[in-house]
């Protein structure tokens, strides 16, 4: 028994006369289940992944989502109208960029690197008596309060097929949420798509997570090919934060993990290093005296064997005989200190 039927419409706007033309697209026909998952829709934008019969577009935005049929009949019919984002066709993921050019994911984009994700769309639960209601049962699917839609975001690090980035947003945080950081409007006038909207973004950093490169996609940038303007996606993902955002990522993340005093920590662990270093060299310092009073007791030790053999010599010649040697000898080196003092005076 068919419980529930739900059709695809495309609605196409005609841009000289602003007619709108509604056809069918598919349809889902489901038997004895008595609820089904469908694209849904809100106060936001909606967008959903569907693949038509001869249609080569995969990405739609989502007009709205209603009942058709009335209630009690069976099946219960619900529409769900469609239409064509202009320019989805022919995207290149990241996936295929790294298939295509055999390139390691860290290669092509490190912390940083802007891009866009398709984080998937919140959906809707039709049920077989034609009441619509939250997908928050289906925990496998995306849920409110989670990312969604596709949205700029910031890698944090790519490694082994996988990147942990964190989600950009318009929506103001508040100047007192630290873990999350204003992107400069530098950065977003080189995003044609953001920068002329006009508003500003957030980088909320307390949402870091990862994911697949068949998510990731490079944003629309303005850039140049041998030196002439380009607008489109750059599959070399060239788009960075400049060094005063990548500061404020990291101390955004910091605060997101709980980390209140990284500059003061930072500081302190400089001056403790500073303090070891300058030990160390007192250290150092103190090692190289010792081994030289140790030297010059080792010579002292010595001097005084010979003291101890000259004066039993002296005893022998006789003490004064002994005293006039020592005495002639100190004469001689005195002279020659002279000497040698009055030659440097001269040069």
């Amino acid at each position: 028994m068919d419980t529930i039927v739900i059709r695809y419409l495309e609605q196409v706007k005609d841009r000289a006369t602003d007619a709108i033309s509604v056809s069918l697209l598919g349809k889902e026909t489901y038997s004895s289940i008595s609820e089904a998952l469908m694209p849904g829709s809100g106060d936001y934008k909606v967008f959903c992944i569907k693949k038509f019969t001869g249609v080569a577009n995969y990405r739609w935005y989502v007009e709205g989502v209603e009942q058709l049929t009335a209630p009690g009949v069976v099946p219960v019919e619900f529409t769900v109208t469609l239409s064509t984002i202009f320019g989805t066709v022919g995207e290149e993921y990241l996936q295929q960029t790294l298939t295509k050019t055999r390139s390691s994911l860290n290669k092509v984009v490190q912390p940083g690197t802007v891009v866009e994700v398709d984080y998937g769309f919140i959906q809707t639960v039709g049920r077989e008596d034609g009441v619509l209601r939250t997908n928050k049962r289906y925990c496998d699917t995306l849920q409110k309060g989670e990312m969604h839609k596709r949205r700029l975001a910031i890698v944090v690090k790519a490694n082994r097929g996988v990147c942990q980035v964190v989600p950009v947003t318009s929506n103001d945080p508040g100047s007192s949420d630290k873990t999350s950081f204003q992107l400069s409007r530098a950065t977003l006038d080189l995003l044609p798509a953001w920068g002329s909207s006009g508003k500003d973004s957030w980088a909320v950093c307390q949402m870091v997570e990862p994911v697949s490169v068949n998510r990731i996609l490079p944003p629309v940038t303005e850039y140049q090919v041998r030196g002439q303007p380009r607008r489109g996606r750059n599959t070399h993902y060239t788009l960075r934060l400049t060094e005063a955002e990548k500061a404020l990522l990291k101390n955004s993340l910091l605060h997101s993990i709980g980390v209140t005093d990284y500059q003061q920590t930072k500081t302190r662990l400089t001056e403790t290093r500073d303090q070891l270093q300058a030990l160390t060299t007192v250290a150092t310092d103190l090692e190289a005296a010792n081994a030289r009073i140790a030297a010059l007791e080792a010579e002292r030790n010595e001097l005084l064997l010979y003291k101890e053999v000259a004066q039993d010599w002296g005893k022998a010649m006789g003490e004064d005989q002994l005293e006039a040697a020592v005495g002639d000898l100190r004469q001689l080196y005195d002279a020659i200190a002279t000497e040698e003092t009055a030659e440097k005076m001269i040069a």
